[in-house]
C-alpha cells in the first residue's frame, strides 16, 4: 500500500553572499532555528553551479518551489516557515514594501564596512 504526503515537499533554498559576515550570521540563526531542516543553503559561489542568475547584486534570494523573493521579502519568507517567536517580524508588513526594500538596500550596501568580509565562504 502506498501512503501519499497530502503535502508534497517543498523545495526551500536560500541563496547568500558566503562572504559576508552579516549575511553567515544570518545563515547561522537560520540553522539553528530551522527545526525542520527544510532549507537548503546556496552561497553566491555556487549560483554559476546552480544556473542562477543573480537578479541583485546584494540581495539575499530565497526560492521556493521556483518562486524567487529577494531583498526584505525573502526574509519574510525565512520567518514565516521557521515559525515560533519569529513571528512577530511579520509585523514588518505595515511598513510599506518600498521603505522596508530602501532600508534593506541601504545595509546591504554597506554590510562589508559593518560588519567585514571574510577571505573564504564560511559555511
Amino acid at each position: 500500500m502506498e501512503v501519499h504526503d497530502k503535502h508534497p515537499p517543498t523545495e526551500k533554498k536560500i541563496l547568500y553572499d558566503g562572504y559576508c559576515n552579516l549575511c553567515n550570521a544570518s545563515i547561522r540563526f537560520v540553522r539553528r532555528h530551522d527545526k525542520k531542516r527544510q532549507f537548503q543553503f546556496v552561497p553566491i559561489s555556487d549560483w554559476v553551479k546552480e544556473g542562477i542568475e543573480q537578479p541583485l547584486p546584494d540581495s539575499i534570494v530565497v526560492i521556493i518551489n521556483n518562486t524567487s523573493y529577494i531583498e526584505f521579502d525573502a526574509i519574510l519568507q525565512i520567518i514565516h516557515y521557521l515559525g515560533g517567536w519569529l513571528w512577530l517580524f511579520k509585523l514588518t508588513h505595515i511598513v510599506p514594501r518600498k521603505i522596508r526594500n530602501k532600508v534593506y538596500r541601504w545595509v546591504a550596501r554597506n554590510r562589508y564596512k559593518w560588519f567585514g568580509k571574510s577571505e573564504q565562504c564560511s559555511l
